[in-house]
């Protein structure tokens, strides 16, 4: 699925009134900003979930509490949110779910908060150019790029450090959207004079493709052969452009009218939807055939921002509006119907729907004898992450028999606590836990049980979670162990 943001200069002024209405008091949302209507059939084969897993969640913003709410693609409910500054615009999500990255554009300076969606907490702040306001992540996560509109520039980040690495004047006025290509090579920017290639190794513009009208969305098609971009009603022809990337040419164009800003592309490909602000309306476009093959009415306000659930059972819209009425609609695709609309009591500036990270950690635990005058047992816990994800931090805690010593491990007297970090899928570390064996033991059993009690992201399989082996000593020269 790519997921496209937009901006548009005269929604400026609309911005900057509500931002005071904010700053008078506005309302906070209503009851039913804390449910979204349960979609029909929820299963897990549906939303393409595993046993265990995070369900897909839908992140909302909302300008007037200035917030993020996190929701349930599943059951509805809300599951998390938290605070954002004043004047944020957009959010988008890096491509293991694990980070929002949330573009304040409208202030004296202009930052990125960065929103951990295992705690639904903001973990950094990363300062960019003036006015910025679109940005998108590298396939691998490890670059983020924004557009900076006064400055004509784009900000290169590394996500890892969250600093500014380099910043790439582009071409035209006011650049206004970008996404980077599934291979992570070039950035298509939009902006008044056509799109500009940026090499992201060399962080320089290498080309500008003319593209009729004024561009304002993009997005790359799944095998990165073409690229999507939508034009505003200033164009002769206003609707969408098709990209040969291997080319640069423009292959075709779809007219549609009406304002044609957000865009958003199934997982394979296939079809886009665009939202038609002007004309109230989103059109579900062939992309094989570059033909609309339906069209979804809105009677109120206009639909403005558009995010897809991973199985692309489901669309979420936002639509802009300065008056009452709904503000997020979900569409069935299946059908192309609304099927139901939330009001959040205020604009809501942007959806997108990603699936939080998760990691299974497995713990395995082994029993050595170490028979002698000064017999003593070796344990060794194993902790092996399963994925899919990487583990951030970790904790196992043992059930030691007194007298127990680490090297790894902090030992308080029958408790040992042992802490992971950093830990790539497929891979595993270990802890060790000696136990002496007393002089006359005279069958005394020797357990220890190692458990996952903590972990980031979520662990997804808590069966093996636990391990336990137990170890029979006679003396310290007789040991056995199960």
């Amino acid at each position: 699925m790519t997921t496209v943001r937009i901006f548009r200069s005269r929604r400026h002024t609309a911005r900057v009134l509500l931002a005071t209405a904010v700053a008078l008091g506005a309302l906070a949302p209503t009851a039913s900003a804390y449910t979204l209507p349960r979609p029909s059939v929820p299963t897990e084969a549906a939303v393409g979930a595993v046993a265990g897993a995070p369900n897909p969640r839908a992140y909302v913003l909302h300008g007037p509490t200035h917030s993020v709410y996190a929701y349930d693609t599943v059951t509805g409910e809300r599951v998390g949110g938290t605070n954002v500054p004043s004047s944020t615009t957009r959010i988008i999500a890096s491509p293991d779910g694990a980070f929002l990255y949330a573009s304040r554009a409208f202030s004296p300076v202009s930052t990125i908060t960065v929103i951990s969606t295992a705690t639904n907490q903001t973990v950094g702040t990363i300062r960019v150019g003036s006015g910025s306001h679109a940005a998108a992540v590298s396939p691998d996560g490890s670059r983020l790029y924004a557009v900076n509109r006064p400055d004509r520039t784009v900000s290169v980040v590394d996500t890892a450090s969250r600093t500014v690495t380099a910043t790439v004047p582009v071409p035209g006025s006011e650049p206004q959207d970008l996404a980077v290509s599934p291979d992570g090579r070039e950035v298509y920017v939009t902006h008044s004079d056509g799109v500009s290639v940026i090499d992201t190794t060399a962080s320089s513009v290498t080309a500008t493709i003319p593209v009729t009208g004024t561009p304002q969305t993009v997005a790359f098609s799944p095998d990165g052969g073409r690229a999507y971009v939508t034009n505003s009603v200033y164009s002769d022809n206003p609707g969408m452009s098709v990209i040969d990337t291997s080319t640069r040419a423009i292959t075709g164009t779809l007219p549609l009218g009406g304002q044609s800003f957000g865009l958003t592309l199934s997982s394979d490909g296939k079809r886009a939807y665009v939202a038609r602000n002007l004309d109230k309306r989103v059109s579900v476009i062939d992309l094989d055939a570059l033909t609309v093959t339906d069209t979804i009415v809105f009677t109120g306000q206009r639909p403005d921002q558009l995010a897809l659930t991973p199985d692309d059972s489901r669309l979420y819209v936002t639509q802009y509006s300065d008056g009452d009425g709904y503000a997020l609609s979900t569409i069935d695709t299946a059908t192309n119907t609304i099927t139901s609309n939330s009001n959040f009591n205020g604009t809501i500036r942007d959806v997108v729907v990603a699936t939080p990270p998760s990691a299974d950690l497995n713990i395995s635990l082994d029993a050595t004898p170490r028979p002698g005058l000064n017999g003593r047992i070796d344990y060794t816990i194993t902790a092996t992450n399963n994925g899919p994800a990487r583990l951030t931090t970790g904790t196992v805690t043992v059930d030691v028999p007194a007298g127990a010593t680490s090297t790894d491990c902090q030992v308080d007297g029958t408790t040992a606590t042992c802490d992971l970090t950093a830990l790539e899928p497929g891979a595993s570390t270990t802890r060790h836990i000696t136990v002496p064996i007393a002089a006359l033991s005279l069958g005394t059993p020797y357990t220890v049980t190692a458990t996952r009690t903590a972990s980031s992201p979520t662990d997804t399989e808590p069966a093996n979670d636990t391990a336990a082996r137990t170890c029979t000593a006679t003396t310290p020269l007789i040991v056995n162990c199960d």
